[in-house]
């Protein structure tokens, strides 16, 4: 008799061993919930990124670190109707620009000014414009609500991640 074996995927592996307690316990409810829902991540730059299809395109990425995982969902239209506490959630994620490239505008043109669901920025991302840390499951809802606008609007996005 062949004993059957309990195989996880990469990202499930990579972020038991990263995380722990509590940050551990939601980012893995919520690789399960993108499993369920046939977005199952996909490897990206390194071991520890991993970007999310939707049909040819991609929605956001996931990394992780010592305790500490992350969102970030691309450049896109971030425009419509939503309700004050989704917007608000959204509004105190926007990544601004933070230089990683430095002066090399080759590699990243630099941050841009934005409107993001009715509110201007200055200087925002334009790689990865929103940006979940350890979100936990109370931000699970606003974070599902995004995913279900950006696959609206994802193959529109200027966004060289995206497609």
């Amino acid at each position: 008799m062949i004993k059957q074996m309990k195989f996880e995927s990469q990202i499930e592996e990579k972020l038991s061993r990263l995380l722990k307690g509590r940050v551990k316990k939601n980012a893995l409810k919520f690789v399960k919930y993108l499993n369920d829902n046939q977005m199952q991540p996909e490897q990206w730059w390194d071991s520890t990124t991993w970007r999310i299809p939707y049909g040819e395109y991609y929605l956001f990425a996931i990394g992780a670190d010592r305790n500490l995982w992350v969102l970030t969902f691309f450049m896109g239209d971030y425009k419509g109707e939503f309700d004050g506490e989704f917007a608000k959630a959204i509004h105190s994620h926007v990544n601004v620009c933070a230089s990683c490239h430095g002066d090399d505008t080759k590699v990243c043109p630099r941050g841009k000014d934005m409107t993001i669901f009715g509110k201007e920025f200055k200087n925002a991302c334009i790689q990865f414009t929103i940006r979940f840390e350890n979100p936990d499951e109370n931000e699970f809802d606003s974070i599902k609500k995004l995913i279900g606008h950006y696959k609206n609007v994802v193959a529109y996005s200027e966004s060289f991640h995206a497609h």
